[in-house]
């Protein structure tokens, strides 16, 4: 009985020596498959749309409806004594009251800025500038009440240079793909 004890307690921690390796095995590989996929999808969808022709389409269409300040548009303030946020640096906030988004304003449109509220991209011009500015934000939730949007409905941004209003004078869904 003794001897049977004995042989019972070293299979049990011979197993113990394979069991206790795997089960942190297993634990490390479901980190890993976690953060190689959070990290993968980010990269795969930012290397599919950079090698796509539909990135190509998107840049032509801004280039060719961008208009930068030349002289003929007037900014509307002194923009000589501006200091430009620096990348992911909130600036401001942007507010529709008729569909009740408020949201603070960033620098550029990483996946951190869209997560602390709305981007501007870094392409286009600023607030206040006399020129186009493309700002995005995520629509399940600093932007949800987007899709109600309509003509003459009213953007106030304040930022830490001025205040400013946009006035909606055309809406159009594009979906990525589409034609520009």
């Amino acid at each position: 009985m003794a001897n049977r004890r004995s042989r019972n307690r070293k299979l049990r921690r011979r197993l113990s020596y394979i069991a206790i390796p795997l089960v942190f095995a297993l634990l490390g590989l479901v980190v890993t498959v976690f953060v190689v996929n959070k990290v993968y999808s980010n990269y795969s969808d930012y290397s599919t749309f950079i090698a796509s022709d539909t990135r190509i389409k998107y840049e032509n269409e801004l280039y060719n409806n961008f208009k930068g300040y030349s002289g003929k548009q007037k900014a509307t303030f002194d923009n000589t004594s501006v200091d430009l946020p620096f990348t992911n640096e909130q600036y401001g906030v942007i507010r529709c009251e008729e569909l009740d988004i408020k949201a603070p304003l960033y620098w550029g449109d990483s996946e951190i800025a869209l997560e602390a509220g709305a981007g501007t991209y870094t392409g286009s011009s600023m607030p206040g500038y006399g020129s186009v500015i493309l700002v995005s934000a995520h629509n399940t939730t600093y932007f949800k009440n987007l899709k109600n949007a309509k003509q003459g409905n009213v953007f106030s941004v304040k930022t830490n240079y001025g205040n400013f209003e946009y006035r909606i004078t055309k809406t159009e869904v594009k979906s990525v793909g589409d034609e520009m």
